[in-house]
């Protein structure tokens, strides 16, 4: 089961992770979290890594529109980007699917904003420069 989209991007990671950000913010997402898995295991279990980060990103409108509908939704969010390097130069950039919030749930009072935050992250990603 696919739980999230893709694009793989011809940057570097902190290069990407400036354009996400970006991306975002243009379709009214705001980074909420970041984490740096690669310091974080680094720092923590002495293993090396590649790039990873973890954004949580929320669109404000939507996340109280769906707790409105389902209040334990706040168990699936934010809603998880990941930005990861994958070689020297060549970066990928995933989101979670938020229809998998309707599927996990079975609430279809959901269905409007899954559908907004579904397009809103998609174009979001399409719109990244550098694309594979």
């Amino acid at each position: 089961m696919a739980y999230g989209t893709q694009v793989v991007l011809n940057q570097s990671c902190q290069q990407v992770v400036r354009h996400v950000t970006e991306a975002l913010a243009e379709q009214d997402f705001v980074v909420v979290a970041e984490l740096d898995l690669r310091e974080a295991l680094q720092t923590t279990l002495g293993v090396t890594v590649p790039d990873q980060i973890v954004l949580g990103v929320c669109r404000r409108p939507l996340a109280d529109a769906a707790l409105r509908v389902e209040p334990s939704l706040g168990l699936l969010l934010p809603i998880r980007v990941v930005v990861r390097a994958a070689a020297p130069e060549v970066t990928v950039v995933e989101a979670v699917d938020p229809v998998m919030m309707l599927a996990i749930t079975g609430n279809p009072a959901l269905e409007p904003v899954v559908a907004d935050s579904a397009s809103r992250l998609a174009a979001a990603l399409n719109s990244l420069p550098g694309r594979l």
